[in-house]
């Protein structure tokens, strides 16, 4: 960025996809519900119809402590704040009646309003790693949960760089406290800070860091110095009953086989920022690259003018009213940027004051804009996640299994995907511009060719196992038709002298020790062909209620894993 630019108003959002570690692994067990309430978190947002009662302090959610109230708002801190019922309304009425009315999506918010001092420090290998360092001040303003379900959520921590602070660290209570009326930060400076705040210094050891040093608490009014000096660590540290309970991950918790998943695997956050600037000198390519890969300085991601060209008209969205303002995207982050202070007019039609542009479009992104980033974030992270399911599967995979997988594809595809989200214009560009650059409908095709596959092939398999139950069927008839023809046979055809009489020698026989003892009988034919008949007779009887004992348990256990797995899937 050109050293003249200096930075505005910003906002920066680290989003964190978050899932529930298996229950057995998990120390802290209960709903996250419960959970979320014990850490003082609050839900908000409504639905059209039944607006909640807005918070005054919610103000405090989005724009950091520095602000001034007629900075902010033309008249009073409610003739322009976005209300919530608001909100709702600029979604399409179905996606209103799914997330909203629905509580498919809920929404949880805590504000923080703690101060961070910071020194951007260069690589640990430069000789002189403290020339040009640079130390400043930025709020953690909030921290927000987007429940999708009891597994799978996601962690906003909402961020501002207090660009009026330039920071003395001799006397930073004072440095905070008297805070410039103009951005006193370059452009360059919120660049760096940007780049920095979502890594995960623990995976590169030479890369540029963003080091916090100090914190201050504006309730207790006092500086405390910080021991973790990486904000994803301090984090961490911050909300260990929570991360006790959810893992920062972006695969299945509940593991495939006996593979032993880490916690985090790639904890670097999204990141999703507004930025304004003061200077309405045009923003060149190289300039605009940089903001599309959000590097820590210009050229870092250089190349031939000819490919920044065309990457940065792929990857940039300027239909915007005013002139100056762009949004960029990649796959890990997005940034807003506008170079204009012209007015508009508020988000409520009916009154006519105006209000200062790059205010109001804070509020667009920090509250509605960036619920299309949490959803299509949300699409990506499940249609990998099924992807990755069906090719983990093999060849010879469980029938459950394959089931559990297509009743979650069901559930993705009936109550959280949209192609169509908003009747606004700019929503609806917004959203398509976003859904191309995340790449959504190859993903999306990807999973519904494997669903199809994966469908056939359960298919095929019952049409399998139908095929050798009636192949073991068939044989069991078979089976019980020879004897019941044998039986029929011995019981009608042959007639056996004297049977009443026999009958009680065979009988006391089987219960003594003279039973295989033939020389009684040896020239008694009749007697011989009666225990003959009457062997054959103990046998078939024995191989029939085994064969009947068989099935009765056969029936029971799949009764039982039946009842089991309908079990399951409702606690699911």
């Amino acid at each position: 960025m050109k050293e003249h630019r200096k930075t505005g108003h910003n906002v920066l959002h680290l989003l964190y996809p978050i899932r529930k570690k298996n229950e057995s692994n998990c120390k802290n067990k209960g709903s996250l519900e419960g959970l979320l309430t014990r850490l003082q978190f609050e839900r908000f947002g409504c639905s059209a119809d039944n607006p909640s009662k807005e918070n005054k302090n919610n103000i405090f959610s989005v724009y950091p402590s520095t602000f001034k109230k007629n900075e902010v708002f033309v008249q009073d801190s409610h003739s322009y704040w976005i209300s919530e019922k608001q909100v709702a309304e600029y979604f399409h009425p179905t996606v209103q009646g799914s997330l909203f009315r629905s509580g498919n999506l809920k929404k949880y918010r805590k504000i923080e309003g703690e101060i961070f001092i910071a020194d951007l420090k260069n690589p640990d290998h430069q000789e002189d790693n403290t020339k040009n360092q640079h130390t400043i001040a930025f709020q953690w303003l909030a921290t927000e949960i987007y429940v999708f379900n009891e597994d799978y959520a996601f962690l906003v921590v909402r961020l501002s760089l207090l660009e009026n602070v330039s920071v003395d660290k001799n006397d930073i209570e004072s440095s905070l406290r008297q805070p410039y009326p103009q951005p006193v930060q370059s452009l360059n400076i919120w660049m760096k800070f940007a780049n920095r705040v979502r890594q995960n210094y623990k995976k590169y050891a030479t890369q540029p860091k963003l080091q916090i040093t100090h914190a201050f608490n504006e309730e207790k009014q006092e500086v405390m110095k910080v021991e973790e000096s990486s904000f994803f660590n301090y984090l961490e540290k911050h909300y260990k009953d929570l991360f006790a309970k959810y893992a920062i991950s972006n695969v299945d918790l509940n593991g495939q086989g006996e593979l032993e998943l880490p916690q985090r695997i790639e904890p670097n956050a999204f990141l999703y920022a507004f930025v304004q600037t003061d200077s309405t000198e045009p923003l060149t390519n190289n300039e605009l690259n940089q903001l599309i890969h959000i590097d820590d300085y210009d050229g870092e991601s250089g190349s031939t003018p000819e490919f920044i060209d065309e990457f940065v008209n792929r990857h940039l969205y300027k239909r915007w009213i005013s002139y100056g303002t762009y949004t960029t995207a990649i796959d890990y982050g997005s940034i807003t940027i506008s170079q204009n202070r012209s007015f508009v007019y508020s988000f409520r039609k009916s009154d006519l004051y105006k209000q200062s542009f790059p205010n109001l479009l804070i509020q667009h992104y920090s509250r509605i804009y960036l619920l299309f980033i949490v959803l299509l974030l949300y699409y990506r992270e499940q249609l990998q996640d099924l992807l990755g399911r069906y090719a983990l599967l093999g060849e010879e995979f469980l029938e459950e299994s394959a089931k559990e997988i297509l009743k979650d594809y069901y559930k993705l595809n009936q109550i959280y995907f949209f192609r169509w989200i908003s009747q606004e214009i700019q929503g609806i560009e917004m959203w398509k511009f976003l859904y191309e650059i995340f790449g959504i409908e190859e993903l999306y095709q990807s999973v519904v060719h494997d669903m199809q596959e994966l469908n056939q092939r359960l298919i095929e398999k019952h049409t399998k196992k139908q095929e050798q139950e009636q192949q073991v069927q068939s044989k069991e008839i078979r089976t019980l038709t020879i004897l019941a023809a044998f039986t029929g046979l011995l019981g009608i055809n042959l007639i056996v002298p004297n049977f009443e009489n026999d009958l009680s020698g065979i009988v006391n026989r089987l219960l003594s020790n003279k039973f295989w003892d033939f020389s009684d009988y040896k020239n008694d034919i009749r007697t011989v062909t009666s225990y003959t008949f009457y062997s054959i007779s103990i046998i078939i009887i024995f191989y029939i209620t085994f064969f009947f004992a068989r099935k009765l348990v056969k029936w029971i256990v799949n009764k039982y894993k039946s009842i089991f797995n309908k079990n399951r899937g409702a606690n699911k």
